[in-house]
């Protein structure tokens, strides 16, 4: 069945689908009646939203930020590397705390990985 839902175009009853705790990404919210509007023609094929194309298998994460699509292959550096990033801004936000300045704290850290 279906995890979830990224829609290249508007999405409404958000309040619904927070209840049923599926998430649905889209473009925009909107009230409109979409009965004999859409239709869906198949599930599993290639879909382009937003200049990406979107293949069966490839991991996708999705947050109020925006979505990012991944190859399979990548995930391990894909993880790694984010918990470098994670790692280097605990870092920042910490020097933030003491005080520091942005340029200061970005002195200390270092660049971001």
């Amino acid at each position: 069945g279906f995890v979830g839902a990224l829609i290249d175009g508007a999405v409404r009853d958000t309040h619904d689908l927070r209840r049923m705790n599926f998430p649905a990404f889209s473009r925009t919210i909107a009230p409109g009646y979409i009965c004999g509007k859409v239709e869906a023609v198949s599930s599993g094929e290639p879909v382009c939203i937003g200049g990406t194309t979107i293949e069966a298998g490839e991991i996708i994460f999705a947050d109020n930020d925006g979505v990012v699509v991944m190859d399979p292959a990548n995930l391990d550096a894909i993880i790694e590397k984010a918990r470098a990033i994670q790692q280097w801004e605990h870092i920042m936000h910490s020097l933030f705390a003491e005080g520091c300045s942005s340029d200061d704290a970005h002195k200390k850290a270092g660049p971001m990985p």
